[in-house]
């Protein structure tokens, strides 16, 4: 949609900025690079992509509260928060209801389903729990939770399970999240895959592909990644993008 939008605003002599989240450029960022005043980038690594004098790297707008220290809480055992947007995934639910019984013996697991009716992943999850006995509170579901309940989880978390989308990767980088990454393998120019290659080059994020996933290389992949440390991003991550963005808007009026 950005592409008519921006012609017929050049057109008009009208400015447009634009943003660009992933690491990869789109198309339509491409296209409408020449009729621009402004390219506002996500990461350093984009900056070869696009015109030198119109480029400027703002980073990614992220919610408030996970950079607010009253969100963090401390779980004993540790967490694994399992969050696939508010959708869900049942491709990663089906390998995780196997593993949750082995789970729990180590950690504590939050686990967002999704909502839907179709695959029926919350009824699953509700059965789930009942074979968990002594362990049974150490299993969380929902289908979805409110802002404020994922900033802590997120927050909290020893290792998130998590597809990878741009949102969620420059998160995790920004607050040095252990993860096992599960990139959507339909998305248009593999983007999910290349940011989830850039969150295991920063904070040595595990890459799990859809074809790869099982139960039980879920299960390794999370058992290894609980052994690492934590590891910081070399980058510098803005974590003030939406000021950042509204500042450069205010000077172009």
């Amino acid at each position: 949609l950005s592409v008519p939008v921006v012609i017929v605003g050049w057109l008009l002599r009208i400015p447009s900025i634009t943003h660009e989240q992933t690491v990869i450029s789109g198309w339509a960022n491409k296209a409408i690079t020449p009729f621009v005043s402004k390219m506002l980038l996500t990461h350093t690594s984009s900056l070869p992509n696009f015109p030198e004098g119109k480029s400027e790297v703002v980073g990614l707008p992220i919610r408030k509260a996970l950079l607010n220290n009253k969100y963090s809480k401390k779980f004993d055992p540790k967490l694994i928060y399992i969050t696939c947007g508010k959708q869900g995934s049942h491709l990663i639910n089906q390998a995780i209801f196997p593993i949750v019984s082995k789970l729990v013996e180590r950690f504590t697991v939050i686990h967002q389903t999704g909502s839907s009716t179709l695959t029926k992943d919350l009824e699953r999850a509700r059965r789930t729990k009942e074979k968990l006995g002594e362990y049974k509170n150490r299993y969380i579901y929902a289908p979805y939770f409110f802002a404020e309940e994922a900033a802590t989880y997120i927050r909290s978390a020893s290792i998130i399970v998590s597809r990878s989308g741009a949102h969620t990767v420059y998160e995790l980088m920004v607050l040095g999240k252990k993860a096992v990454l599960i990139p959507i393998s339909w998305v248009s120019h593999n983007e999910q895959y290349l940011n989830a290659q850039l969150a295991a080059k920063e904070i040595g994020s595990s890459i799990l592909e859809e074809k790869d996933l099982t139960p039980d290389s879920l299960y390794q992949a999370i058992i290894e990644l609980s052994k690492k440390p934590v590891k910081k991003a070399s980058v510098k991550l803005v974590t003030n993008a939406a000021d950042k963005i509204a500042q450069i808007i205010r000077q172009s009026i």
